[in-house]
């Protein structure tokens, strides 16, 4: 079942949209049918921006740019843009279908019943995406000229993995070209924090070596069944990308080989000189590795593996694709369309929603200011498995199908799938954490098997963020997670809270002798409460908690969640107003401002001594002079000094500003 409301079909421009497969801050993903002539018809992905935002020139930008730049790709190893069009105000993209998942869900599945990949599987994996780069990376124009494009984003969630063995890089919505539209910003940083390069999040200049690097960092972690750089935060999860806080692959998965763990190592190169020059020696080097270790695989493989561990999703599939072959265009009227409101999971964050999976909070992609300066501080290691994702049920992350995520599916012995060492969650540096949740975090699921009680099965419970509430059927068990606890077998409800968050409840099952590791990501609220800011003068410009909300009085901010802001107004950059206020869920607080009462400050001076100051004509006295009583409007300023020229000038003074004039008559 989809975690999102299904719409009823609804026609949309050209389109019919069949279901939503996903949505996500700025945009949201429909499974949708094309029609043409003599009954010809086509499945299709819409990926259509939100009409929250629909306003929004600057993601506009982006998503055009998106549109024009993968447009011109056309590879096998790239999700094909085929249309870019406009309904009443709503931007969209149409897209090549992949009936599938992302790289991230097919990984998922595995952790979830203990197991890595196969080796040789997680190098095709990422030599197909690199194969697919490559081409984008060396792209020209219509005029001969490479277009320069580097990726920026690539992640197991923009990987795509179709039930047929098909492997392809997805979402280019913030990908860097040299003749881009829309640029980045100066210290402005983009991308998942863990899986950027080094030189990304320092801010410098980028090429296609940084899509390496992310290569490196997915192929290391589908090899060692973890993640490489993820921290208890943002700051200490940058901190070991800037530095490449790293050990080699093989001291975590003894089934390596010293080749494999060669090609791992080139591509994280700290320095980016060191790395691959381009995607496609990766890619060779991967190809060469599988024949010589004779570990072929191929495409009808993939296949093989897809079929065998998705079986109950590749039939839900079918069942869908058979309901909508029999759909006729002429069932469907023309109306004008309705605005939605906004869908669950739409929220606040500015990010490039991938067609896939979309974004994830602690996965976002992320678009943040770079600190000045990345201090250093002490980094606490977390050793205990990490799943970005959160569950299944709630949010799919599958690009055709939502994903029950079953954990009693088991891989066949015969599948060539190797089991991760026990050794897998160490790391360089650990901190010594007391507890017996932090002892059954470091040595893993496997671990937690190990010591669960033979009548009582375990509950391992994993959260971003992690200082949540945890319920069992209504009572609270925790504070904060990781969470342990060995149960008596049954049915539970499971709820996870945090205030500014949507609740997560879910059913669960606790098998005896057997651990359900629930890796946990709560949805961050948009909120319901307004502020209404009315001004005289209008124009002011709004601030909120300190940042511009780059909206003008008169406005209405919305929508927040519960709490204190504190509100600014400003006037040509200068503050005018400033106060606090209290918002409760659902409410709204009206602030009304008038300034225009408020008379200005105008400062005189001169370097003449002796000289004196005039306005509009009337002697006020020698300067400098600082007066609070002229009324706003033009007044003319004279600085005069017997023998000399006098200095003149005309001002516009405003309500509530300050004023400074320097003014030097001239003397022989």
């Amino acid at each position: 079942m989809s975690f999102f409301p299904q719409p009823k079909f609804q026609k949309f421009g050209k389109y019919v949209l069949l279901d939503r497969i996903n949505v996500g801050g700025m945009a949201e993903v429909f499974r949708a049918k094309s029609f043409g002539v003599d009954g010809f018809a086509r499945l299709v992905a819409i990926k259509r921006i939100l009409p929250n935002i629909s306003k929004e020139e600057e993601f506009i930008e982006m998503f055009v740019d998106e549109a024009k730049l993968t447009v011109q790709l056309q590879h096998a190893n790239v999700v094909q843009v085929m249309d870019l069009g406009k309904v009443e105000d709503r931007y969209y993209i149409s897209m090549e279908y992949v009936s599938g998942g992302d790289l991230r869900t097919v990984w998922d599945r595995a952790r979830r019943r203990n197991r890595l990949l196969p080796i040789a599987m997680s190098c095709y994996l990422v030599m197909k995406c690199c194969e697919g780069l490559d081409y984008a990376h060396r792209k020209k124009d219509d005029t001969g000229k490479d277009i320069g494009l580097v990726h920026r984003d690539v992640s197991p969630q923009n990987l795509l993995v179709s039930f047929e063995g098909e492997v392809k890089v997805v979402d280019f919505g913030i990908a860097l070209a040299r003749h881009k539209v829309s640029k980045s910003q100066a210290g402005v940083l983009k991308g998942k924090f863990g899986y950027m390069s080094p030189e990304q999040v320092r801010g410098v200049e980028l090429d296609h070596r940084s899509d390496i690097f992310a290569c490196g960092i997915m192929l290391w972690e589908l090899l060692v069944g973890d993640r490489l750089f993820l921290g208890e935060s943002d700051f200490s999860t940058l901190e070991k990308v800037r530095n490449v806080e790293m050990v080699p692959p093989t001291h975590f998965n003894k089934n390596l080989s010293p080749q494999v763990e060669r090609i791992v190592m080139k591509a994280l190169a700290k320095n980016r000189d060191d790395r691959y020059r381009h995607a496609s020696e990766m890619a060779e080097d991967l190809q060469r590795y599988l024949f010589s270790s004779n570990q072929p695989f191929a495409r009808t493989d993939l296949q093989r593996y897809m079929h065998q561990h998705f079986t109950e999703e590749i039939a839900a599939e079918q069942e869908r694709l058979d309901k909508y072959r029999d759909l006729n265009p002429a069932d469907f009227e023309d109306p004008v369309e309705k605005k939605p409101s906004q869908p669950p999971g739409a929220g606040g964050s500015a990010a490039a929603f991938g067609f896939a999976g979309g974004s994830q909070p602690d996965e976002k992609v992320a678009i943040a200011r770079i600190p000045t300066a990345l201090k250093p501080r002490p980094v606490t290691f977390s050793s205990s498995p990490r799943n970005s994702l959160p569950p299944h049920v709630s949010a799919p992350n599958f690009g055709a199908i939502a994903i029950p995520g079953d954990p009693s599916l088991r891989a066949d012995a015969s599948s060539g799938q190797h089991q991760p060492p026990r050794d897998t969650k160490k790391k360089t540096t650990t901190w010594i954490i007391a507890g017996v949740a932090s002892v059954l975090a470091a040595v893993g699921v496997a671990g937690v098997l190990m010591l669960a009680g033979r009548g009582n099965g375990t509950l391992s419970v994993e959260c971003t963020p992690a200082d949540v509430q945890v319920f069992l059927d209504d009572e609270k068990v925790s504070e904060t997670t990781p969470f342990v606890r060995d149960l008596e077998p049954r049915n539970y409800v499971l709820t996870v809270k945090r205030a500014g968050y949507r609740d997560l409840v879910r059913p669960i099952k606790i098998v005896s002798g057997q651990v359900d590791a629930e890796m946990l990501t709560l949805e961050a609220n948009a909120g319901t409460a307004a502020i209404i800011v009315i001004t005289t003068p209008k124009d002011l410009s709004i601030w909120l908690n300190g940042r511009d909300t780059g909206k003008k009085s008169p406005a209405t901010l919305t929508p927040l969640t519960a709490g204190d802001y504190a509100l600014d107004l400003k006037l040509d950059g200068e503050g005018v107003y400033n106060g606090v206020l209290k918002l409760a869920d659902g409410g709204a607080e009206t602030v009304t401002v008038d300034i225009s009462g408020i008379p200005p400050t105008l400062i005189v001076d001169s370097e003449a001594q002796g000289a004196e100051v005039w306005i509009d004509g009337k002697k006020i006295g020698p300067a400098p002079q600082t007066l609070k009583t002229i009324a706003p409007g033009k007044v003319q300023i004279q600085v005069r000094k017997p023998k000399c020229e006098a200095a003149i000038e005309t001002i516009d003074l405003k309500p509530a500003l300050t004023k400074k004039v320097k003014l030097t008559p001239k003397c022989p």
